[in-house]
């Protein structure tokens, strides 16, 4: 959901460049959480997968909605310098 929320946002409020940057680090996301499952597969065996996947759906929803109020409201500037960078 994050990946479809940014890239229409980013497609549309600012260059499409930052369209491809969203789907870039969507990716990146999903190729971390799997070797994440991966690494940690003993550790996330001792819990119940339903209650485990309520929780981290529930947490993902209120992390899209502060990302997105984050993003709306962070100005954008395409020029390089100090005051740019540090806000």
């Amino acid at each position: 959901m994050l990946e479809l929320a940014l890239t229409r946002l980013f497609s549309v409020v600012l260059f499409y460049h930052f369209a491809f940057l969203a789907i870039s680090i969507a990716l990146l996301g999903l190729g971390a959480g799997g070797v994440f499952a991966y690494l940690l597969k003993r550790w996330i065996s001792r819990f119940a997968t339903r209650p485990l996947a309520m929780w981290l759906c529930m947490v993902n929803s209120v992390t899209v909605l502060l990302v997105l109020e984050i993003v709306l409201h962070v100005p954008v500037a395409l020029e390089v310098s100090w005051r740019t960078l540090c806000g």
